[in-house]
């Protein structure tokens, strides 16, 4: 379907007279012109041949023409007018030349022999860098990063953006086959080493005890994690064989996991003339736990490059939207974003979400282009080419990105 409405309104002074439709215009008087062709078509291709290097169809399109020419002034007008419908049978053929290319997929080459076409296997990253070398060595290599999720097959095609230059442009995706139903597993990150000393609590117990006799203290202290909610020591005594078992509890009650345990016996011989008996004074308890690591943003299901720390949370983001949102003019919510963008870190979703503020094609590159480097979930920023109205867009954007 196609609407092409043309208009032109001119209007000036006669330098001469003339006569149109019969009426006479005299030199000198002021007239208005109005010069009107509008065109609309709708159409229907159907392709003939698909194949790889030849591609032809035949179509059929109907045109309907409506046309108006008029000249006016004060006194008097003429109009012409003009519809008429005209049908249009067309036929296309595109034939591509191939070039033979090697490709190389992250230093490892992937057909031993220069090929039109190439089948790629065994790649273990969702980033790999691809690059395509041509046969004919008068013509630049084209080197591209890409985003590939596991466990899927991916067609690409090698073409020619609006600048002349060539890329690669992805045509089709779909599962892996029969022979690969599982998708892979992915690596996991590596557990966060943490070694904060374990708390400790020290217990201070004071026994009197007649002359003569013999003590025995063993004393067993558990040190866990630090981030238990409590810490717990047992204390087992043993005075002229009787037993006295005192346990102390310091914090809330809670589960812990046992990293260590320390037991230390000491026996000791006391001897004198007389004997007392005192009350045992109550257990001095000294806890300093060490205040716990800040934590680090973890975004569920991403395992890509982290761009940036900490990203804005969905209220905050809202907050920073609203307010852009409330600018009248193209340039003032512009101004306002890299303000409000110059010390936050987005997350890609945010960054499509402030594209979505802007009105015009070239606002929305600019803002892609800006946010890239603060966005935590770097490796996902392909989806930001749903945004953009215009493929000249994503090929700006992406030449951007690879001359990071």
């Amino acid at each position: 379907v196609l609407i092409a409405p043309l208009t032109f309104k001119p209007e000036g002074r006669l330098g001469r007279q003339i006569r149109y439709r019969g009426v006479v215009f005299e030199e000198g008087t002021k007239v208005n012109a109005l010069y009107r062709f509008d065109s609309n078509r709708v159409g229907y291709r159907y392709r003939l041949i698909n194949k790889p290097k030849v591609v032809a169809g035949a179509g059929l399109t109907l045109k309907v023409r409506d046309a108006e020419i008029k000249l006016e002034n004060e006194v008097t007008s003429a109009t012409k007018t003009n519809t008429g419908l005209v049908p249009l049978i067309g036929f296309y053929v595109r034939y591509s030349v191939g070039q033979n290319t090697t490709l190389i997929v992250d230093g490892d080459v992937k057909n031993d022999a220069p090929a039109t076409r190439v089948v790629a296997t065994g790649i273990r990253t969702e980033t790999p860098v691809m690059m395509l070398k041509f046969e004919d060595a008068a013509i630049p290599p084209v080197k591209q990063n890409a985003y590939l999720e596991m466990g899927k097959e991916y067609t690409m095609m090698l073409t020619t953006n609006k600048k002349g230059a060539k890329v690669l442009r992805m045509t089709g995706e779909a599962a892996l086959g029969t022979a690969a139903k599982e998708e892979p597993v992915k690596p996991a990150k590596p557990a966060e080493f943490n070694d904060t000393p374990a708390t400790t609590t020290t217990v201070v117990q004071e026994v009197a005890v007649p002359a003569d006799e013999v003590i025995t203290t063993t004393t067993v202290i558990e040190e866990g994690d630090p981030d238990m909610d409590g810490e717990n020591v047992n204390i087992n005594m043993g005075v002229n064989g009787v037993n006295f078992n005192m346990s102390v509890n310091a914090g809330s009650t809670g589960s812990s996991t046992s990293t260590t345990r320390t037991t230390t016996t000491t026996t000791t011989t006391r001897s004198s003339s007389s004997s007392s008996t005192t009350e045992p004074a109550k257990p001095i308890i000294d806890t300093k736990p060490k205040p716990s690591e800040p934590e680090v943003y973890n975004m569920p299901g991403y395992s890509g490059r982290v761009g940036c720390g900490w990203p804005m949370s969905p209220s905050e983001f809202a907050d920073v939207k609203k307010s852009i949102e409330s600018k009248s003019f193209e340039d003032s919510k512009m101004t306002l974003a890299k303000q409000v963008g110059s010390n936050r870190c987005f997350t890609v979703d945010q960054v499509k979400g402030l594209m979505s503020v802007f009105s015009f094609e070239d606002s929305k590159l600019d803002i892609a282009k800006f946010a890239y480097d603060r966005t935590f979930d770097i490796d996902n920023y392909y989806k930001v080419n749903d945004a953009f109205t215009f493929e000249s867009s994503i090929d700006d954007l992406n030449e951007y990105i690879q001359s990071r």
